[in-house]
């Protein structure tokens, strides 16, 4: 982020790189484990004016542990990786495939499948699903339950970088 006039890094207006960048890395631990987490620790590095310009924090889930990394003050850099028993998945690009498309890896044991992705336009596919749910009388797929999932781990998140790392009830 050059702009600092730009209102997702403007402290008062409660910018900061996790609600900008890392709610995608949030989202992403939450689906890949298919769960809510039960507890938070982070820590981040906070501007003047309170916005975290960077974040590193856990989630606990009751399988295991999500990790999520995001920054507003660094190079641009997408990346979602699933890591289990048997083998691993690896996204490039997960997020905003719009910049120049995105890459899927998946490892099983010494096999390996990877698949591209071509650039497109994710806010048209949102409105797209968003209209089909209307159409269909159903939630859409990022429904309320979903955003507010997000929303209650990124404030355990947030809270746990001011408090400077103790570990918060999600």
């Amino acid at each position: 982020m050059s702009d600092p006039e730009d209102v997702r890094v403007i402290g008062s207006l409660d910018g900061g790189a996790l609600g900008d960048v890392g709610c995608y890395c949030v989202s992403g631990a939450r689906l890949a484990f298919g769960s809510e987490p039960k507890r938070a620790t982070a820590f981040a590095r906070f501007a003047p004016d309170g916005a975290d310009e960077e974040l590193a924090g856990v989630l606990e889930f009751d399988s295991g542990l999500g990790f999520v990394s995001c920054s507003t003050s660094s190079a641009r850099r997408e990346r979602l990786e699933v890591i289990g028993a048997e083998g691993r998945i690896l996204l490039d690009a997960p997020f905003r495939a719009d910049k120049a498309g995105g890459t899927m890896e998946v490892t099983l044991g010494a096999e390996i499948e990877r698949e591209s992705f071509e650039a497109g336009d994710p806010y048209r596919a949102e409105l797209e699903e968003f209209a089909t749910a209307i159409r269909e009388g159903r939630d859409p797929a990022v429904g309320p339950e979903e955003i507010l999932g997000n929303v209650r781990a990124i404030g355990a998140l947030l809270a746990s970088a001011r408090s400077g790392g103790e570990a918060r009830e999600v």
